[in-house]
Order: C-alpha cells, then sequence, then structure tokens
C-alpha cells in the first residue's frame, strides 16, 4: 500500500515543477528581450563614445542655458561653488536622461560608475572651456570690429 505521505509529494511535485519551469522560462525571456532591447540600442549608435556624446550633449544644452549662460553674459566665469553645483547638476540630469540600464552599459564600458562619472565631469569642464574660449575670441573681434567702425577713414585727399 502507498503511504498517503509519499503520494501527496509526488502530487505536489508534479503540480509544483511545471509552474516552476513557466516562471523560469519566463523570467528567462524577460532578461532575454531586455539584453536583446539594450543590444540593439547600442549597436545602432554603432559605439559607446556616440551615446556619451549624445546624453552629453543634450545635458549641456540644458545646464548651460539653466545655469551657465547667465555668467557668461554678464562676463564672469563661474566661481569654485557655482562650477561644482553646474557639474553636480550635469551629472544628475546625465543620469536622468541616460535611465539606469544605459548608465549601466556606459558604466561598464569605462570601467565602472565612478570612471563614468569622472568622465561626465571632465566632458562638461572641457565643453565649458571650448564655449568660454569661443565667447572670449567672439568678444575680441566685435572689440575690435566697434574700434574699427569708428576710426576714421584714410584720406583721400592729397595735400599738393
Amino acid at each position: 500500500m502507498l503511504d498517503p505521505d509519499y503520494f501527496t509529494f509526488w502530487v505536489c511535485m508534479i503540480c509544483v515543477l511545471p509552474v516552476t519551469l513557466i516562471i523560469v522560462t519566463c523570467l528567462c525571456l524577460r532578461t532575454v528581450k531586455q539584453i536583446s532591447k539594450e543590444y540593439l540600442f547600442v549597436n545602432k549608435n554603432k559605439n559607446y563614445v556616440d551615446i556619451f556624446n549624445q546624453y552629453c550633449e543634450l545635458t549641456y544644452e540644458s545646464v548651460y542655458k539653466d545655469q551657465v549662460l547667465a555668467f557668461s553674459s554678464s562676463g564672469y566665469k563661474l566661481d569654485g561653488g557655482a562650477l561644482e553645483t553646474s557639474q553636480r547638476n550635469f551629472v544628475k540630469l546625465a543620469y536622468e536622461l541616460m535611465g539606469p540600464n544605459i548608465v549601466n552599459i556606459l558604466s561598464e564600458a569605462y570601467g565602472n560608475e565612478e570612471t563614468f562619472t569622472k568622465n561626465l565631469i571632465t566632458w562638461f569642464l572641457m565643453k565649458l572651456d571650448t564655449d568660454e574660449i569661443l565667447e572670449h575670441a567672439r568678444r575680441l573681434r566685435d572689440h575690435d570690429s566697434d574700434e574699427k567702425a569708428f576710426e576714421s577713414p584714410p584720406s583721400t585727399i592729397s595735400k599738393e
């Protein structure tokens, strides 16, 4: 005669095993779908540098317009505190725009999250310096053209 506990065990195993297999299969499919989605995104943009630059440009425009432009149009450079605040806001906004999946992908590409963040800050500072140099050159050019406008034209009358 069959032991009732033995019978109950096998009935439970027969019912639980398919359910467990279905759950594991669904989790695997979900993971594969997520990985393929990320792969397509990265593959579409050809390389990580393009993705990195795309998000940095988008983020920079927002941070530049909101925080840096006020200082640069008044002729001042960002001081230490304002520069650090701009850097933090740039990194924070970049992380928000990228989302956790892209941040993880790019963090892996750059080694770890700390290195990735340092690269974001370096990109921001280089872009800021480039913009300041261009703005300074533009001001010099405008200043030179203003001075030339007020110079007297060369005399065409000869002294004979």
